[in-house]
């Protein structure tokens, strides 16, 4: 939950780009579909008697049963994990406020990192895309370097990260001009 400061008011809010939860849905997808893929390749590839050892301790339909517990666990256990990745996504803001940036990172459930940086202490803004998909979508990331920081805070795949820079700037530039 975000607690504003007196006189101060939410102006932009920013999410990753929705290309990043994107591709984790399908890579989520893929795993799922993984031990399907690698029993088929299983049947194609072993050979014909490859098992009858193990039938010989336990029937045909007692593996299958056990094979499609196995596997129901594995989906609920990917269901939990797209479950984590939306709360992450979701979870993960960038907040422009009249008096300072608010970068909430989700990293897993129950650990998050929150910076704040207020407006008057940003000395620079810096864009950066990489590879074909993030210029062709428009997603990147946002550096914002302080007066006085060791490092800058990066803010990761953020969606329109040029968009969001030349906000910064002009809030920037409004809070200047209210001194």
């Amino acid at each position: 939950m975000i607690f504003l400061q007196s006189g101060e008011h939410i102006i932009f809010k920013a999410r990753k780009h929705w290309f990043v939860f994107a591709f984790q849905i399908l890579a989520i997808l893929v795993l799922s579909l993984a031990p399907i893929l690698i029993l088929i390749a299983a049947n194609v590839y072993l050979p014909p008697n490859f098992f009858d050892s193990v039938y010989q301790y336990i029937s045909s339909e007692e593996l299958s049963n056990f094979l499609l517990f196995l596997y129901v666990a594995w989906l609920i256990l990917m269901w939990v994990a797209l479950f984590v990745s939306w709360t992450n996504y979701y979870l993960d803001l960038l907040i422009i406020t009249n008096q300072r940036l608010i970068d909430i990172e989700q990293f897993v459930l129950f650990r998050r990192d929150e910076v704040s940086i207020p407006l008057r202490s940003i000395q620079d803004t810096k864009v950066q895309v990489f590879g074909l998909f993030a210029t062709l979508l428009g997603f990147g990331n946002l550096q914002v370097q302080t007066a006085g920081a060791v490092r800058e805070t990066i803010i990761r795949h953020l969606g329109e990260p040029q968009r969001v820079k030349r906000l910064i700037d002009e809030v920037y530039q409004k809070s200047l001009n209210h001194l």
